[in-house]
């Protein structure tokens, strides 16, 4: 009975105290990116406390796979809080990138929340336009 007690009791604190959090969405901005733009990516997550504020983003490109990694600290406010941050991914060279966002939450130490989100986007070449003149 003891041992039932006591894992009644740390089954509990953990469902009591696991960390809620979703990303709802990511999109690319501009919508069709070419090597001349600053790429962002707007990301958009509900929290399970509130304020929730985004403390740090962190991208690592390799190739061309982004890893972009936010970490938000949830206030005591037990209460959902969606947000919207963008994010500036900087100038890419033309290709096809997979996006994977990562969030993490506590205010340090982080906890990893399973919500990945896996976006593919195409970067094209800049054509450069140029000034037609009459004769």
């Amino acid at each position: 009975m003891k041992k039932a007690l006591i894992l009644f009791l740390f089954l509990s604190h953990k469902i009591l105290f696991a960390q809620f959090g979703q990303i709802t969405s990511v999109q690319i901005i501009p919508t069709n990116p070419t090597d001349a733009d600053q790429v962002k990516a707007v990301v958009s997550v509900m929290l399970g406390g509130s304020p929730c504020n985004l403390n740090n983003a962190v991208s690592n490109i390799t190739g061309n796979n982004i890893e972009l990694d936010n970490y938000y600290c949830e206030g005591m406010l037990t209460m959902i809080c969606n947000r919207t941050d963008t994010i500036n991914l900087g100038t890419l060279s033309a290709g096809t990138y997979n996006l994977d966002v990562n969030m993490w939450t506590g205010c340090g130490p982080y906890t990893a929340v399973d919500s990945a989100l896996n976006n593919s986007f195409n970067v094209s070449v800049f054509s450069k336009i140029s000034k037609v003149t009459a004769s």
